[in-house]
């Protein structure tokens, strides 16, 4: 148990420090990170029209008692295949940019994530295999990160290629690193040769 919490601790670090890298120093996110035009403009659109935080999307559609008529369906239909089709994560109220509080939740969660993967390691029957197969473990979890959610959200969503591809890059890398660290504490612990006296 102690092992596992010190590989989950160092793990998130190493997570965190790799995020901090991936979005302020490499160029992992930020060619798929465009600016507005006009964005004043768009601003005040924005406030006249919305008034709460939250996800909007559009085109959107009316719905009436839980499902859409079949003259809404059609006409959010034609107005999907003509485009724009998008989505907007509002807050009508600023805030600070990277807010110590949220730099302590962040690392947080990444400790507690690292935690929860060398815990799975744990129980697995990867603990009793070398040192580069437990990292590849530890890795398995950005693939499965980039398959049940990234590539979901490109799929359904439609969000750009270029910026899954980012988040894709990022939890690869930052498990595989991550993995390192795990790997190095979560191990099969030496089984004591006992000698009969």
């Amino acid at each position: 148990m102690g092992r596992n919490l010190i590989g989950g601790v160092v793990g998130g670090i190493v997570l965190f420090l790799w995020g901090v890298l991936a979005w302020v120093a490499l160029p992992v996110h930020t060619p798929a990170i465009r600016n507005i035009q006009d964005e004043e403009r768009v601003i005040t659109v924005l406030r006249q029209t919305l008034d709460a935080k939250g996800m909007y999307l559009f085109p959107g559609i009316s719905h009436v008692n839980g499902s859409p008529s079949a003259e809404a369906e059609k006409a959010w239909r034609e107005k999907y295949q003509r485009g724009p089709v998008g989505m907007i994560m509002y807050d009508p109220n600023g805030s600070s940019p990277m807010m110590p509080m949220q730099m302590v939740v962040g690392l947080l969660l990444n400790m507690l994530s690292a935690m929860l993967v060398a815990w799975f390691l744990s129980r697995s029957t990867a603990i009793t295999a070398p040192y580069i197969a437990r990292v590849a473990y530890c890795g398995m979890f950005g693939i499965f990160l980039m398959l049940a959610s990234h590539l979901i959200s490109w799929n359904w969503l439609n969000e750009p290629s270029d910026w899954v591809a980012g988040l894709i890059i990022d939890d690869l890398v930052g498990w595989v690193l991550t993995g390192f660290v795990i790997a190095t504490f979560v191990r099969k612990p030496p089984v004591a040769n006992l000698v009969e006296a």
